[in-house]
């Protein structure tokens, strides 16, 4: 499918992009029937669970004051997410629950129903003009939409999807799945500055939805949040019964748009300016803290780039030519170039991963030449060999690796350079390759706030060398880069980082 970039007005002064739907792009899939009439405008919420520079939102609301009909903002809630638990549900509900309170500000509802999205859907399809929805790039969101898609055109129904996590629509970033950051980088940064314009502001709704389709709606089993649940806790316990067992409550984070611009605004003013030389270093915490809320859609990435041209004073242009030449920086450029690259660059990886390589979650994906020596080296002696059990509960006989594991454990969230280091171990202390493939997912996606992501599986096969190089070749190992705790010692002081997760644990 072709997408293409509409005209885009590089002379305002603001460095907004003018464009009567969406800012800069055109929807990623559609199927239009003009003639069609309905009582309302349906957005089906998902993966941008978020009012502020949501394209799928925006346009939703635009077509819905175009022909006078009210906007009805739907989510479904289902246990067959792929190893999703009560952990991650209770983030999610208190961004939900925030942004329920949000919409009836503006005289909008965001109604919740439990089952399958698919068949809490399609009772209410009907009602609609047009469905509108994000993208998700996930087998389990491309089937569902794929489903949703062929019921719609079957139906006569318009239907509207659009991109709302990457800043490059990833089709026009690439055609094709890429080797390596070093590939899609130069076309990432070929097209990136327009996308990185100030996007529109949300018009207000002009139709309020009517007491009938209140009532249609509560017939098919959607509750109005905000009218529903006095807090996120009620809306929590309403779901729980229904999920996988709770592996507690992360200690460090609290979902919602509100606590994503908290962090956005500590690491602006305290840490972006020394990420560049103190990112890597665990014993300190100069990191963004913005995965899981990334991860949920509770912010989006353009949204933390514009908050930083802002600060810094910049302008759209400055962030392609900044992550092009990095390496000549030092102090201030180099860390805003280094975070912008990660955010950008190494994120839109991954989602060219999932999106080209629908293997993505599992051991198949890794490039033939990390496979190849792997599985040469898979019965190379094991110094250790641990159980899952052992492994969850942070039991080894290495302290680094149990202070990143406990960190995991108690905040929902690991160091990222502790986590390169942590998956690493995993394929020493495990009897193969595989089966520590397969681990490192369970522990993975089980604990981690931003589990079960595009990131997350592009991360676990980087450690198993892709989007990597051949490295010279060692035990168990092969010629898949090798990390150890000798390393981390000579670059940090890995005493005070683990004094720092007990800290966190005592706390």
């Amino acid at each position: 499918m072709t997408l293409e970039m509409k005209h885009l007005d590089r002379q305002m002064m603001d460095n907004t992009v003018k464009d009567a739907r969406i800012p800069g792009i055109e929807p990623y899939r559609r199927w239009i029937n003009d003639i069609r009439l309905g009582k309302c405008i349906i957005y089906w919420m998902q993966a941008a669970q978020r009012m502020a520079d949501n394209p799928a939102f925006f346009a939703a609301l635009e077509e819905a004051n175009a022909h006078k009909l009210p906007l009805i903002v739907v989510f479904c809630v289902t246990d067959s997410v792929p190893d999703a638990n009560l952990r991650h549900y209770r983030f999610m509900f208190q961004g939900l629950y925030e942004l329920a309170k949000a919409l009836a500000s503006k005289q909008l509802s965001l109604f919740i129903s439990f089952g399958d999205p698919f068949e809490c859907l399609v009772p209410i399809l009907p009602l609609a003009k047009t469905l509108f929805l994000d993208t998700g790039y996930l087998n389990w969101q491309r089937e569902l939409r794929t489903k949703l898609y062929t019921y719609c055109a079957a139906a006569g129904l318009s239907y509207l999807q659009y991109e709302t996590e990457p800043i490059v629509p990833l089709e026009i970033a690439s055609p094709k799945e890429e080797y390596a950051a070093a590939t899609l980088r130069p076309k990432l940064l070929k097209v990136l500055e327009p996308y990185l314009y100030a996007p529109p502001e949300l018009p207000e709704p002009i139709v309020k939805i009517p007491g009938e389709l209140k009532a249609a709606l509560s017939q098919a089993g959607f509750l109005d949040i905000a009218e529903a649940f006095s807090d996120s806790g009620n809306l929590e316990t309403w779901i729980a019964k229904r999920l996988a067992p709770d592996p507690g409550p992360p200690a460090r984070y609290c979902g919602g748009h509100s606590a994503a611009m908290e962090h956005l605004q500590q690491f602006v003013d305290m840490k972006l300016p020394r990420y560049g030389d103190s990112r890597n270093n665990p014993a300190t915490s100069y990191q963004s803290e913005l995965s899981p809320y990334l991860h949920f859609g509770q912010i989006s990435a353009r949204e933390i780039v514009r908050r930083i041209i802002r600060h810094f004073e910049l302008k759209a242009s400055d962030i392609p030519a900044m992550i092009k030449q990095k390496s000549a920086y030092q102090g201030l450029p180099l860390s805003i170039a280094s975070f912008c690259e990660e955010l950008i660059v190494r994120r839109e990886l991954s989602m060219n991963f999932c999106h080209y390589n629908p293997g993505y979650d599992s051991y198949s994906s890794l490039p033939g030449w990390a496979r190849e020596s792997l599985e040469i080296h898979s019965t190379d002696p094991r110094n250790y060999k641990y159980s899952i059990d052992i492994l969850e509960n942070a039991q080894t006989h290495d302290p680094y690796w149990n202070a990143a594991q406990r960190e995991l454990l108690v905040t929902g969230k690991m160091h990222n350079y502790m986590r390169m280091y942590w998956g690493k171990k995993l394929i020493e202390w495990t009897p193969d390759p595989e089966t520590a493939y397969y681990m490192m997912m369970y522990l993975n996606d089980k604990y981690e706030l931003d589990g079960r992501d595009p990131n997350s599986f592009a991360g676990i096969a980087w450690c198993f060398g892709k989007h990597d190089r051949p490295w010279q070749s060692r035990p168990i190992f092969g010629s898949v880069r090798y990390m150890n705790s000798a390393g981390l010692e000579r670059k940090y002081d890995m005493i005070r980082y683990v004094q720092r997760i007990e800290d966190l644990q005592e706390a």
